[in-house]
């Protein structure tokens, strides 16, 4: 959302069709072409982790430390859905200025996919099991946030044309012919530009109807406002406007209706019996949250608390080298804190987990 905001606030406005390295749209195709040449290279060659896995495992001098080259890089949902949202938001933004970015956000995506399952299957590190949850919030909230942002942001990218912040001034009559002599910033090149009765006079009017906030874009209300419009530009702003304005209401009863249905779901399913089945004979899998810490000098994660009073298979992990009391640093802790007030202020200082295994038939 950074990328895409601050790149719409920082351009002026003027900026936003002219061309040149320096203004709005090549500022657009370079972020695209970044996303679709370097990202996904980088993606790719992975340059780091198969470094690891291919120099530096087949060196190691302990089991271990191979496994610990192996083990992959580690990969946050959040930034890959990061990632995505930047692309959509840019694609979404752009398209009525630049329609190009349909296809290049099409293929940025493309690409992203290809990368994220390869890198999935050959190169990261196994990811937790987090289930649908972000998903299905992101489609049901973020890809209707997305649909309101296209079609607000066009209609007022349509009322902004030609973006020069200029109105033809009728009321100046030129009776006599001026010369001037213009020199550019850029050579110190001089023109001569001459000024008569046929030359078309302008003056500054403000054309960003965002920063004036004017809503919806087009509103009749304001139609003395539009001077640099033509009658067409003024009949087709003025029907986006009120589109956008209807398919806001729309979209928010959508999701106020979703956020309603699911606040009645939980609540129901809150007041419902108990079905009286033993967790234990559910038929799934039972793991337990078990506090851990990462370390990237080993492969598996240290247990922050005592493993002494629950069944292993309470873990959503096991070495094949070491049990986990190995991996238990309440046993550390004592090893190190030799007295016995002090092993007790060890022993407070972890986290406490307990279990109770089911008992009977």
């Amino acid at each position: 959302i950074n990328t895409v905001v601050v790149l719409a606030l920082v351009m002026p406005f003027t900026s936003t069709v002219t061309p040149g390295e320096d203004n709005l749209l090549y500022g657009v195709y370079s972020i695209f072409f970044t996303e679709i040449v370097v990202t996904t290279s980088l993606g790719f060659l992975d340059i780091w982790p198969n470094l690891q896995r291919h120099v530096f495992a087949p060196r190691a001098k302990t089991q271990e430390d191979m496994n610990n080259y192996m083990g992959g890089r580690e990969i946050d949902l959040a930034e890959r859905y990061t990632t995505l949202t930047k692309i959509l938001l840019l694609t979404v933004w752009f398209c009525s200025l630049y329609p190009l970015v349909l296809f290049f956000g099409a293929f940025a995506v493309l690409l992203l996919l290809i990368t994220d399952k390869f890198c999935l299957m050959r190169s990261w590190a196994p990811s937790p099991r987090l289930g649908s949850t972000i998903s299905k919030i992101n489609r049901k909230y973020f890809f209707s946030a997305t649909s309101i942002i296209v079609i607000v942001i066009a209609s007022y990218a349509w009322t902004g044309f030609t973006f020069d912040n200029l109105c033809v001034d009728e009321g100046v009559n030129i009776d006599s012919t001026y010369e001037y002599e213009i020199a550019s910033f850029d050579n110190n090149e001089t023109t001569v530009v001459t000024i008569d009765s046929e030359t078309q006079i302008y003056r500054y009017c403000e054309q960003n109807l965002i920063e004036k906030g004017f809503f919806p874009a087009g509103n009749p209300f304001f139609k003395e406002e539009f001077k640099w419009m033509s009658a067409q530009q003024k009949l087709f702003t003025e029907i986006y406007g009120w589109l956008s304005l209807a398919v806001i209401a729309v979209i928010a009863s959508f999701v106020a209706y979703n956020i309603g249905y699911n606040m009645r779901k939980d609540k129901s399913s809150n007041s419902l019996e108990v079905n009286k089945t033993p967790f234990h004979a559910s038929g799934v899998n039972v793991r337990a949250y078990i506090p851990e810490v990462n370390s990237d000098a080993i492969p598996y994660p240290l247990v922050a608390c005592s493993v002494k009073n629950f069944d292993s298979k309470l873990f959503d992990w096991e070495s094949p080298y070491r049990s986990h009391d190995y991996y238990d640093l309440t046993l550390d802790a004592e090893d190190i804190m030799e007295e016995e007030d002090e092993i007790e202020i060890a022993d407070m200082a972890f986290s406490k987990v307990r279990y109770w295994e089911h008992v009977g038939a």
